[in-house]
């Protein structure tokens, strides 16, 4: 469904006419027509509109919103993209799959990790194994240590 669609079943949702959004955003009613109608909307329309309906736009890979919003802390969701990482214990508490998956380093899953509990909890549980002389996590450690020194600075990088 294009965006555009999307906004205007929000603007109903809010009880809003489409004639009252457009004017809200400052565009005039007849521009959000044609927009609609052909489908082709300016990003600084659609910023207009966002702000006028006061919503966020929130990119999502697979369903889940990038940086790690509540809704992607779904363990549950993470576990069942990893179900071997702790297959003897289908209960365990994030921090036990997060620090499974910093003692088997892969790109994806650490990623992975950081966008469903978030880049801080991650590297809090990469610094508590390494403190905690993990043997694991030392033979790890030179590999875990750069994919997450990427995945931060892709943060970092992402919201310059």
């Amino acid at each position: 469904m294009p965006l555009l669609d999307l906004l205007i079943e929000e603007c109903h949702r809010q009880g809003k006419s489409e004639r009252a959004l457009a004017l809200a955003a400052g565009l005039s009613p007849e521009t959000l027509s044609r927009q609609k109608s052909t489908g082709a909307t300016k990003v600084r329309d659609l910023e207009k509109l966002l702000a006028a309906l006061d919503v966020q736009l929130v990119l999502s890979a697979d369903g889940v919103p990038v940086g790690g919003s509540t809704r992607a802390r779904d363990k549950k969701t993470f576990r069942d993209k990893y179900p071997t990482l702790v297959w003897y214990k289908s209960t365990a508490e994030p921090a036990v799959l997060i620090r499974a998956a910093l003692v088997q380093p892969k790109f994806q899953m650490l990623l992975d990790a950081a966008v469903y509990f978030g880049l801080d909890a991650v590297e809090k549980e990469w610094a508590a194994l390494i403190a905690g002389d993990d043997e694991e996590a030392k033979r790890a450690a030179h590999i875990t240590d750069r994919l997450l020194r990427n995945i931060r600075l892709g943060y970092e990088q992402a919201q310059a």
